[in-house]
């Protein structure tokens, strides 16, 4: 309010009655320093999984010693549309007919759903709900092994007050709710994570377990630069050797430095690369190669370590739509969250499912045996997959599926009023990627075509080169270089674009309006609209996928959980619950 209110009384917070749909959230008596006018302003908030569609309550009033007045019998708040955990009403200011009032109560009378049901109050006391502890308070630095156990977000002790219980997320549940109608996580577990004996066990399990891999990780390091000293010895003997039963020092100098620029040095790069090969760390290894300078066969490795790459990137096994979130999980079928008003969630019947694709709405599923299946608004024919066959990686956009098929040419349908399922020419396709109105391929020779609304440049890729991956933003489009690096067009508004001085990237994500890229570290970066949290992604860590929407962001641990940031309104990243989602194994 301005200064032209003056606040005389507030409510105790988060006031609540037995059985009652809604609480009283705060509430604050007014004095109007022009009028003169007393005006009571109430916030609720609903937590009833039915629509609120109306509000009768009572005001009583009171003056500075506390005698009671002229209040108000029954106010209506109409017209609403109140879904659970949304406020309301405190935008309404309720004008109190004693001028000498200076404190009040509230006591809500009934409630009028959007099915017709009503809720009468059956005179229960309106008290603060419990102050859930925080779990800093209560564990201290334990909280951190116990957010490991349960979920990375949690921050308060679960609390039990009268017939409900507040999560650890805070969100507010009824007693027969076994798990969070907000996180989804069961009450039971969140309870029992609270045993401290089992926190230290889990902790001091955790710390040996990476104080193992971390001497483990050293021994490797140690034994590979024993084997590369080895090498080096050996190669050294070898010159040594040519030098003795050579001609002349000099000669043997130049033979010398010949045979170290021509043979050994790309000998050692060679092998290095081999190695980073066989660890499936194919952008690394092509650099090995390249260093190599047509040693051996390393051109021909280094064409291989890129279609590996290329192959390694297609397999999505998470995707982010407009407002939902998939992931395939080990058995072949999948996880769905968000969304579902044109049922693009609807995929609990899919199996044998070995990559996934979401659109604005409607999802689309890759087969192990190369068919398609897809779900959701098939206004402009984008689930017309059915006669698909011989697809290896599938794309989303707005309204329309792409499909890239094995001999490297595409196909698409659905909406296309901006040309984006002009793809019919398309040939050496090795890559594909969909957003909005536009498609954009990736020939096998590293440049890049694309196709469709192009009104911010986010079609202007004819000028790359050496891409391996590429991913479209609803107006921008990012692509990863062999080198690790990443390169962007289009819309800039946000600074979606600003991936120049990435580096060491293994994977990248386009969201609304927001890029992400994964290191090979395990660590994700991200730059562009951050209204709701979706490039909150600085302490991730152990991530082996990404994925981006509208406005949220998934990782995919090496344990197979998921982490997600950024817009929820739909529960899109409500996925703290989920287990044993697929991670791409290496060829």
């Amino acid at each position: 309010m301005s200064e032209r209110y003056k606040r005389l009384f507030a409510l105790p917070k988060h006031l609540y009655a037995d059985g009652s749909p809604l609480l009283i959230e705060a509430g604050a008596l007014l004095k109007d320093s022009q009028t003169g006018r007393i005006l009571a302003q109430i916030k609720f908030k609903s937590i009833s999984p039915k629509i609120i569609k109306a509000v009768k309550i009572s005001i009583g009033a009171f003056d500075i010693s506390g005698v009671k007045l002229r209040g108000i019998d029954e106010y209506q708040y109409l017209d609403l549309s109140a879904s659970r955990d949304s406020e309301f009403g405190q935008k309404n200011a309720v004008e109190l007919p004693e001028s000498i009032t200076r404190s009040f109560s509230c006591e809500c009378k009934s409630v009028v759903f959007y099915d017709g049901t009503t809720w009468e109050s059956k005179g229960a006391e309106w008290k603060p709900l419990a102050q859930a502890q925080t779990l800093k308070e209560k564990l201290g630095a334990l909280c951190e092994q116990y957010r490991r156990d349960t979920v990375d977000y949690a921050d308060l002790v679960v609390t039990d007050d009268r017939d409900l219980w507040i999560c650890t997320c805070g969100a507010i549940n009824k007693k027969d709710e076994k798990c969070c109608h907000s996180c989804h996580v069961n009450k039971k577990i969140l309870t029992d994570a609270l045993d401290v004996k089992k926190l230290e066990e889990n902790e001091a399990a955790l710390k040996k377990a990476e104080a193992e891999r971390k001497a483990e990780i050293e021994r490797q390091e140690l034994e590979k630069k024993k084997r590369a000293e080895e090498k080096k010895r050996q190669y050294i003997k070898i010159a040594k050797k040519i030098t003795i039963i050579s001609l002349p020092i000099v000669c043997v100098v130049v033979a010398f430095v010949i045979i170290l620029n021509t043979i050994i040095i790309p000998n050692i790069n060679y092998n290095n690369a081999v190695e980073l090969m066989e660890d499936g760390k194919y952008s690394e290894a092509v650099v090995a190669f390249e260093a190599a300078d047509g040693y051996e066969d390393s051109a021909n490795m280094i064409n291989e370590c890129k279609d590996k790459l290329i192959k390694l990137l297609r397999k999505h096994t998470l995707a982010c739509g407009y407002n939902n979130s998939f992931g395939l999980m080990d058995n072949g079928e999948v996880k769905a969250t968000g969304n579902n008003n044109n049922d693009q969630c609807n995929v609990d019947s899919w199996k044998n499912i070995i990559q996934l694709a979401a659109g604005g709405s409607h999802t689309v599923g890759l087969k192990s045996d190369g068919t398609v299946v897809a779900v959701g608004n098939n206004s402009f024919g984008p689930c017309e997959v059915a006669d698909w066959s011989d697809i290896i990686q599938i794309a989303a956009g707005g309204s329309h599926t792409v499909g890239l098929k094995s001999d490297k040419t595409v196909i698409a349908l659905g909406r296309d009023d901006c040309g984006q399922c002009n793809v019919k020419g398309w040939s050496d396709i090795v890559f594909i990627t969909a957003r909005d109105s536009h498609t954009v391929g990736v020939k096998s020779d590293g440049t890049v075509v694309a196709t469709g609304d192009n009104r911010n440049g986010q079609c202007d890729v004819d000028s790359w080169t050496d891409i391996v991956q590429i991913s479209a933003g609803n107006d921008h489009t990012v692509g990863l270089k062999t080198d690790g690096t990443v390169v962007a067009v289009g819309d800039n508004y946000y600074g979606q674009c600003d991936v120049d001085s990435w580096s060491n990237i293994i994977q990248i994500a386009a969201g609304g309006s927001h890029t992400v890229g994964l290191k090979d570290d395990g660590t994700v970066v991200a730059v562009g609209n951050n209204e709701n949290g979706q490039c909150d992604v600085d302490s991730w860590t152990d991530i082996v996928q990404i994925a981006a929407g509208y406005d949220h962001t998934l990782g995919l641990k090496s344990d197979g959980t998921v982490v997600a940031v950024g817009g929820n309104e739909y529960g899109q990243c409500n996925v703290s619950d989920w287990k044993n989602i697929k991670l791409v194994s290496k060829e």
